[in-house]
């Protein structure tokens, strides 16, 4: 990793400020993945991390998971 000074435009700063804090990460890092992201089209390093947060349950009777809209009129009905 090599250092380097960069102006910005005056408010610049701050945005990429609340962007990083937004996003949990450096303003560098941030930085990093628009540059990398504009110049070549894609990010350099794609770390994508799933929070999985499994529920414990049971299918009820009479639902078939295997029908998207009766699942979704099931839904309906609990709210």
């Amino acid at each position: 990793m090599e250092r380097t000074t960069v102006t910005f435009e005056s408010g610049l700063l701050k945005k990429l400020r609340q962007l990083a804090v937004s996003k949990s990460t450096t303003i560098s890092h941030l930085v990093n993945e628009i540059i990398w992201s504009h110049l070549f089209g894609k990010s350099k390093a794609r770390n994508y991390r799933l929070d999985w947060h499994p529920e414990k349950g049971a299918i009820q009777p009479g639902v078939d998971v295997a029908d998207r809209d009766a699942l979704f009129e099931i839904m309906e009905k609990d709210r």
